[in-house]
């Protein structure tokens, strides 16, 4: 590998393990309900990366030249969002017991409810991350640019970040994306552009 930006074609299992944990980074709020009951959450997550009917199906990972992940990011047609998620939730909930389940099960629909939709038609981005101590060195941009570049067939690029997180939104619409909801209730906006 000759830069930090560099795809990593085909992840060896701990670069897989590096990528869950970013992946993890990119959703805390999700991934944090099931860190309580799954002490093998970095593997669950690492096992479903690249795993058919999972939301980190086409997971695109960055390294450095040590070979080592710098950044990763996850995307699908939004058609797909609500069978991969159910997929993925239930790949997380396998081997717990009917108290933990109940349990993760209702934060989810806490959590799910302070989540805006996603409407219509559009390319969306589920996981974004970069490692922390790659912030800063464009490998993020370099992200953004391939995730627009894998959804040039779509007409609209879509995403949620946490209405909190000023840095990504201000990152998100410097790469030209809008928030689209207005509702002071939910944590997690939509964010769009169209996709030139």
């Amino acid at each position: 590998m000759s830069a930090p930006h560099t795809v990593i074609p085909r992840p060896d299992l701990e670069q897989k393990r590096q990528a869950a944990r970013l992946v993890m980074l990119s959703l805390d709020a999700f991934y944090t309900v099931f860190a309580r009951v799954r002490p093998d959450l970095v593997d669950v997550i690492a096992g479903r990366i690249g795993h058919p009917n999972s939301e980190t199906q086409d997971c695109v990972m960055c390294g450095d030249t040590a070979g080592s992940v710098t950044g990763v990011f996850a995307s699908y047609p939004s058609a797909l969002m609500r069978t991969l998620q159910i997929q993925d939730t239930r790949a997380l909930m396998r081997d717990l017991d009917r108290s933990q389940r109940n349990d993760v099960q209702a934060q989810l629909a806490t959590l799910s409810a302070r989540i805006a939709k996603v409407q219509g038609d559009s390319y969306y981005l589920s996981r974004i991350a970069v490692s922390p101590r790659c912030r800063g060195n464009g490998t993020a941009d370099h992200l953004i640019e391939l995730f627009q570049h894998k959804a040039r067939e779509f007409e609209k690029l879509s995403l949620h970040v946490h209405c909190d997180n000023d840095r990504a939104i201000a990152f998100y619409t410097r790469h030209g994306f809008e928030p689209i909801t207005t509702d002071s209730n939910l944590d997690y906006i939509l964010m769009e552009k169209p996709n030139n």
